[in-house]
């Protein structure tokens, strides 16, 4: 059997989400924010792309968005 587990990582600014969209990155789900009712987050795959695009837009490797 294949191994089809991936790293992702979690998105919760609308903004952040936005800017990576811009630079090609589309979101493996929206689901419903666990942090903030009413609110969505994005989950993406954490690509070695992804992460520096991320680091880029964010400013700095740990924060969450």
């Amino acid at each position: 059997m294949q191994n089809t587990n991936i790293n992702t990582r979690i998105i919760y600014s609308f903004r952040i989400k936005n800017l990576l969209e811009l630079r090609g990155f589309k979101p493996l789900l929206e689901t419903n924010n666990p942090k903030v009712n009413n609110y969505k987050c994005w989950v993406f795959e954490a690509t070695p792309a992804f992460e520096q695009a991320f680091i880029e837009i964010a400013g700095r490797e740990d924060y969450n968005g």
